[in-house]
C-alpha cells in the first residue's frame, strides 16, 4: 500500500493506492487550501479513475482543491465511482451571507450534482458517521472512525441555520491562543516538561465533523484522522472494544490537524499501536503554527509499549517547517528517532507501507 501525502501547503490532500492482480484501487482524501489548489487539481486529473473521493469536512484547507479538480472534469466518461462528502446537499445559499465554509459545500453540492447527472461521478453519499458498515473496493477495507451521528446531526443543523440567521460562525478553538511567542516558549521547554504539562483541551466544531478513517488492504492498515475531536476519537474506538491493553493496531497514522496539540490526548495514543505517524503541513498559517512541538513531545512518549522506536514522517522538509516553527525540534531529539522528510526519486513524498 502506497500514501501520497502532496504538499499542500498548510492543508491536507492524500492518495492511498493498492495494486491487485487486476489494476490499482485508489482513494484520495480531500484537496488542499486555495494556495496549492491548481497544483493538487492537476495532480488529480492525472490519476485518471478515482474508486473513493472523500472530503472530510469543509475547512478551506481542506475543499479547495477538490473544488478546482471537479470544475475541470468535462465529457461523461465515469472519473470517480464514489464520493463521500456531508450534508451539502441540503445546503442553501443566499448572496447576502458570506459564511466560507458553507459558501464552498454550496459550490461542492451544485459540482458534484451535475457530474452525477453526466455519469462523470457514480455514487454520492452525504451522511458519512460511524454507524456507516465497513465497506469493501477492491482489496481496500475501509471503516469510519468520525463522526458521530450527533455531530453529523449538528452540522446539518449549523447549515440549515446559515439562511436563517445572520452569518453563522464557526466556535473559535478552546485551546489557548496560538502565536509564535508560545511557540518560541514550547522551544525552550524540554519534550519531559510538556509532557508533564500537557493539558487536554478541544478543537472546532468543524473539526469535529471530519470523517476520520481505517483502510486497510495487503495486510496493512493505516489511520487517516483528518481534523477529527481526540476525545471523539477515543471514545469511538472505546466504544469497539479497544483500550491500552487491547490497541488498534496501525501501520500508520495520519495526524489529526497537521499535529495540533488541540487534536492529542493521552488514552487515544495509547490505544494505537503504531511507530509511524504522519504529519503534513508546511508549518501552518496566520496564527496557526503546526505541528505543536508539545504534540511531537507527547506522541514520542505516551507511544504503546511494545514500541521501542517511533517514526516520524514529514510532507515537507522539517527544516522548512522549523523556518516557521522555530524550536519543533532539537538536534539531540532527531538524533533519538527516525525522521523522513526527504523523498529523493519521487515526484511527490511517498510512503510505501
Amino acid at each position: 500500500m502506497k500514501i501520497f501525502p502532496l504538499r499542500a501547503a498548510y492543508g491536507d490532500a492524500l492518495v492511498v493506492e493498492t495494486t491487485s492482480e487486476e489494476r490499482t484501487y485508489r482513494i484520495v482524501i480531500d484537496g488542499g487550501p486555495k494556495e496549492t489548489e491548481e497544483k493538487i487539481a492537476d495532480y488529480y486529473c492525472q490519476l485518471g479513475h478515482i474508486d473513493l473521493f472523500v472530503l472530510t469536512h469543509y475547512d478551506e484547507d481542506h475543499i479547495k482543491g477538490i473544488i478546482t479538480f471537479l470544475e475541470s472534469l468535462n465529457g461523461n466518461d465515469r472519473v470517480i465511482d464514489l464520493v463521500w462528502a456531508n450534508c451539502a446537499t441540503i445546503v442553501e445559499y443566499d448572496n447576502e451571507e458570506n459564511a466560507a465554509a458553507y459558501e464552498d459545500a454550496y459550490t461542492l453540492a451544485k459540482l458534484l450534482n451535475k457530474l452525477k447527472r453526466k455519469g462523470i461521478i457514480g455514487e454520492w453519499e452525504d451522511d458519512i458517521t460511524i454507524e456507516k458498515k465497513p465497506i469493501s473496493i477492491g482489496p481496500f477495507c475501509i471503516e469510519v472512525l468520525s463522526p458521530t451521528i450527533e455531530i453529523n446531526e449538528e452540522l446539518k443543523k449549523r447549515y440549515k441555520n446559515y439562511i436563517e440567521k445572520e452569518g453563522l460562525q464557526d466556535d473559535q478553538d478552546q485551546d489557548e491562543d496560538v502565536s509564535y511567542g508560545r511557540v518560541l516558549q514550547d522551544a525552550s521547554k524540554t519534550f519531559d516538561y510538556l509532557v508533564e504539562h500537557f493539558k487536554s483541551t478541544s478543537t472546532t466544531f468543524m473539526n469535529k465533523s471530519s470523517i476520520a478513517l481505517k483502510i486497510s488492504a495487503e495486510e496493512k492498515t493505516i489511520l487517516c484522522l483528518a481534523d477529527a475531536d481526540a476525545k471523539v476519537m477515543e471514545d469511538v474506538l472505546i466504544g469497539k472494544g479497544y483500550d491500552e491493553k487491547h490497541p488498534i493496531q496501525a501501520d500508520l497514522v495520519k495526524m489529526s490537524h497537521h499535529g495540533s496539540k488541540a487534536n492529542i490526548r493521552k488514552k487515544l495514543i495509547e490505544m494505537i499501536d503504531c511507530d509511524k505517524y504522519l504529519f503534513t503541513t508546511n508549518g501552518g498559517t496566520a496564527g496557526a503554527y503546526h505541528p505543536d512541538r508539545q504534540t511531537l513531545a507527547c506522541v514520542s512518549q505516551w507511544k504503546h509499549n511494545d514500541i521501542t522506536s517511533i517514526t516520524f514522517y514529514f510532507n515537507y522538509p522539517l527544516d522548512t517547517i522549523m523556518e516557521r516553527t522555530t524550536g519543533l525540534l532539537r538536534n539531540e531529539e532527531r538524533e533519538l528517532m527516525n525522521i523522513v522528510d526527504d523523498y529523493k526519486g519521487y515526484s511527490v513524498p511517498t510512503i510505501e507501507i
